[in-house]
């Protein structure tokens, strides 16, 4: 829904103010919700979408935290180091201390996430399964769609890989 919003409500470029805009806020990197609350010209959807991002990214992080526990846990289980306070060390610990070592690595995180994961996810393999399981049509459509889809997982890459540098004009 706020994805709907966004994009009927906000212009690319807004001539009126530019900071009100998409260009604007992708410039000086801005979350979408600080333009969108001056033109709704409301607190309630400040602090609605505050407390959606911190519910969002506490119940992200302590998934993600259980699946590596337990992914740890599996791995250590033949090693020495089998203990669950390395494992909790490694699971919790680890993480911590790159976050604050490294400046934005959950915005890059996110971006590789939502860029190669994405295409790989529901592109790429979707194609695959298309390409073994169908007919001949649907074969050679699915490695038209492969390919394109290819493309765009390499354009995500290099841009992440920091070879090209797409920008908005």
């Amino acid at each position: 829904m706020l994805l709907l919003i966004t994009a009927t409500t906000l212009p690319i470029i807004n001539h009126g103010n530019a900071q009100l805009s998409l260009l604007y806020t992708f410039k000086h990197g801005l979350p979408v919700t600080v333009p969108l609350a001056e033109l709704v010209h409301t607190k309630i959807f400040v602090g609605a979408a505050l407390i959606f991002t911190l519910i969002a990214m506490a119940c992200s992080f302590l998934v993600v935290g259980i699946c590596l526990t337990k992914f740890l846990k599996d791995m250590l289980s033949q090693s020495k180091y089998n203990s669950s306070s390395v494992t909790l060390a490694a699971t919790f610990v680890l993480p911590i201390v790159i976050t604050l070592m490294v400046k934005n690595i959950f915005l890059v995180s996110i971006n590789i996430a939502a860029g190669i994961g994405a295409t790989i996810i529901f592109g790429l393999m979707p194609c695959i399964i298309a390409i073994r399981k169908y007919n001949f049509k649907v074969k050679i459509f699915s490695i038209v769609v492969f390919l394109l889809f290819a493309a765009v997982f390499f354009i995500e890459l290099f841009q992440q890989l920091h070879i090209i540098h797409i920008k908005p004009v």
